[in-house]
């Protein structure tokens, strides 16, 4: 039984999919519920806003940092393992507070040790993949499916002993994640084959930036504060319309299973288009939920949307993560991941007050803003796709 399991952990791709299960379930058995649990703690829609906004501002600073540090002194897969652990701690701390500043303090302990969470865990998967020729999106399949499981689960639960036990779980679940953490790999660096005169021995293996890169952060950005701006508050919209706690871990569900979708199926995907027509596909998708629940006030209606609203998301985050591998070299693969980080923080740092205020005075604006922006970022992928088509054919020619 011993060998068998060892054996079994010997492979990449069951060490990955247990990594992102383990991560994203996790996540899934609280995320959707917090907004709610913070209201029926007392706090207005403001203040959740506010709150979301300032982890989102500690995570803006500190996960370049971190990540920066992990790429220069190849520690990638241990500070990995020590930020989950920290992590376990501070979100048990977050049950506790009753007044506006603790909540605030304790967010802020939170997000210190959540910030490079993400960019280090894609930099050391999707490296491990490439080096083992394995489908990193079937790692991320399985993350998609503990996501959808953990928020069904979680909301039975809750529903019938309340919230007391939210972040407490939550933490039992991050440590259980620095412990899978152990069977993940560090990133080689290449070998570098001539060192330029003038230059280092780091020199060779860094790819320089391209505008490309640039303006497909841009639309990375615009994405990412429509989606946050139209998701915050789901829960709370949700149980507005009469929804129980149940409903919203199922929403949640049908996110994860639109994730799987798209994830199961993402190396067929790109075998017929590029990264850059698989981001607008996804934006697209994205973009049908966000009219569905500003307009639409049935609840089986919302449900079904959701389907798209995790085949968007799913597509447009696990080909963002595609595309900056792309750009980035061992040297800075964690670094240059963390800028997504760093986007989608700095979207949140905008969307959490602006939705917040916009939830206390008039729902519908929150969706109406949303698809405007969406679309703004689906014309900017349109030129990213029209950038990447001319770079292929310089290529071929």
């Amino acid at each position: 039984m011993a060998k068998t399991l060892k054996q079994t952990l010997q492979s990449p791709s069951i060490r990955g999919g247990l990594f992102y299960a383990g991560l994203w379930g996790v996540f899934g058995s609280y995320s959707a519920f917090m907004n709610l649990e913070l209201s029926r703690r007392g706090f207005s829609g403001l203040e959740i806003g506010t709150v979301g906004s300032v982890r989102a501002a500690v995570i803006l600073v500190m996960a370049m940092f971190w990540s920066r540090i992990a790429d220069r002194k190849s520690i990638r897969v241990k500070m990995l393992r020590w930020v989950l652990m920290m992590a376990a701690i501070a979100v048990t701390l977050f049950s506790f507070p009753r007044s506006f500043p603790w909540l605030v303090t304790a967010i802020i302990f939170l997000a210190i040790w959540q910030a490079p969470i993400d960019s280090l865990g894609n930099s050391i998967l999707v490296r491990m993949a490439n080096k083992y020729h394995v489908d990193y999106g079937m790692m991320t399949f399985w993350g998609a499916v503990s996501y959808a499981l953990l928020n069904l689960i979680g909301g039975f639960i809750w529903e019938r002993v309340g919230f007391n036990w939210i972040y407490i779980a939550a933490g039992v679940g991050y440590l259980l994640v620095s412990v899978i953490v152990v069977s993940l790999e560090e990133p080689e660096k290449a070998e570098p084959t001539e060192i330029p005169e003038g230059g280092d021995e780091n020199s060779v293996t860094k790819k320089p930036l391209k505008p490309i890169l640039i303006v497909f952060l841009a639309a990375y950005f615009v994405f990412s504060l429509a989606f946050f701006n139209a998701f915050g508050f789901t829960a709370n919209i949700l149980d507005m319309r009469g929804a129980s706690e149940f409903v919203i871990g199922l929403v949640g569900t049908i996110i994860g299973i639109g994730g799987m979708i798209v994830r199961r199926g993402n190396r067929a995907i790109l075998a017929k288009m590029s990264l850059s027509m698989a981001l607008i596909i996804g934006v697209t998708m994205g973009l049908v939920p966000i009219f569905v629940y500003g307009w639409v006030d049935s609840v089986p209606l919302m449900l079904a949307s959701s389907l798209f609203r995790g085949a968007g998301w799913g597509m447009f985050s696990l080909c963002s993560v595609r595309f900056i591998d792309q750009q980035a070299s061992v040297e800075n693969a964690s670094t240059l991941q963390s800028s997504l980080i760093m986007l989608n923080t700095f979207a949140n740092i905008i969307s959490s007050t602006l939705s917040g205020y916009l939830f206390d005075t008039n729902p519908t604006l929150i969706f109406l803003i949303s698809g405007i922006t969406a679309l703004v970022s689906l014309g900017i992928l349109l030129y990213v796709h029209r950038l990447e088509s001319h770079e292929t054919q310089m290529l071929r020619n």
